[in-house]
């Protein structure tokens, strides 16, 4: 879960945020999420994003790095 990303660009732009991964409701660890993008853009935006994952073995592949 991301509670809250922020991005924003001007021509070259990124996001980025930092979230906690949950595991039967507990907290299992941290990631971040780092986005760079490049075209016509202007402005900034913050948003909130909750990835869920379709079985235990992407759970596994994503937690160990």
């Amino acid at each position: 879960m991301f509670p809250t990303v922020g991005k924003g660009g001007f021509v070259v732009g990124g996001s980025y945020g930092t979230g906690q991964v949950y595991a039967q409701g507990k907290v299992t660890g941290t990631a971040k999420l780092i986005k760079a993008t490049i075209g016509f853009q202007a402005g900034g935006q913050a948003f909130s994003q909750m990835v869920f994952f379709e079985d235990k073995r992407s759970y596994e592949e994503f937690t160990s790095g």
